[in-house]
């Protein structure tokens, strides 16, 4: 589980020597200019912040501030914050929260679930693209034209990507997306991350999705590593954020708990929720 200022020393080395880690009052932090694929949204994301500077309001203005002007073109700042703590600075919200389940599950087999086959690939795909567009509409960001079926593509092309299918009369009705070798550079931690899980068409949804994290979480036991998830916040103030933190509320029910979360702090472009 992330702590206040856990993080691993090999992850700040590769940071020095990339150029993404600096310094302010002394205490160390690691950051870095992208662009988000689906809205094609210039970003700044900070990987990584002390403690110090998570908790001190001027120090998170100043962060603010020195990183804007580094990169004055950029939309949006991402901060990843450790789990039960949030940016002392106003004008942050909670925007993605990374869960992992912490107990394990009975051995054993699902009929109604199994691994995807070649000719149903189209149609993970299509699941993994509507996914990325509700996801986009829901965070009112404006989505790139063809880059949710085109970030899909990539997700499926992914060497260690698997998808799971939930099967109702003879199709496929639901699937759950994994990456089994993913590797969190930050804490250094290999696990399997669930990419994405949609069971709308089934008979009954959320018994199917019950089923298939199940199987997931078999998965990830043979490999002997963590599973991982993520909650997609959709308002524009933490006070606001009774959806998402209701879904992180019954999933602790079920036996996750948040890790990390990352902050976002919108500086330019379209209005959240436009």
């Amino acid at each position: 589980m992330t702590g206040v200022g856990e993080v691993s020393s090999v992850y700040l080395a590769s940071a020095r020597e990339a150029g993404l880690l600096g310094h302010l009052a002394g205490e160390p932090y690691v950051s870095g200019f992208y662009r988000e694929p689906v809205a094609n949204e210039p970003q700044i994301l900070v990987e990584y912040a002390s403690a110090r500077i998570l908790g001190d309001a001027q120090l998170m203005d100043e962060l603010r501030s020195g990183l804007v002007e580094e990169h004055p073109e950029a939309q949006r700042i991402l901060l990843r914050v450790p789990s039960g703590h949030a940016p002392a600075a106003e004008g942050w919200f909670p925007y993605l929260s990374y869960v992992q389940l912490g107990h394990r599950t009975e051995p054993g087999n699902d009929d109604l679930v199994r691994h995807a086959e070649t000719s149903e690939e189209p149609l993970v795909r299509a699941w993994l693209a509507d996914a990325l567009r509700t996801a986009c509409e829901q965070q009112g960001r404006l989505l790139a034209s063809g880059a949710a079926l085109d970030t899909a593509q990539q997700i499926l092309d992914a060497p260690d990507r698997e998808s799971l299918v939930f099967v109702h009369e003879g199709r496929a009705v639901g699937h759950l997306t994994l990456r089994t070798d993913s590797y969190e550079e930050v804490l250094g931690q290999e696990r399997v991350e669930m990419v994405d899980a949609l069971t709308d068409d089934a008979p009954d949804p959320r018994q199917a999705q019950r089923r298939l994290v199940k199987a997931a979480a078999r998965r990830a036991q043979e490999l002997g590593r963590p599973l991982v998830a993520n909650v997609v916040h959709t308002a524009s103030s933490n006070d606001a954020d009774s959806h998402g933190r209701r879904i992180i509320g019954k999933l602790r029910d079920q036996g996750w708990s948040v890790i990390y979360e990352f902050w976002s702090l919108k500086l330019s472009g379209p209005l959240e929720g436009a």
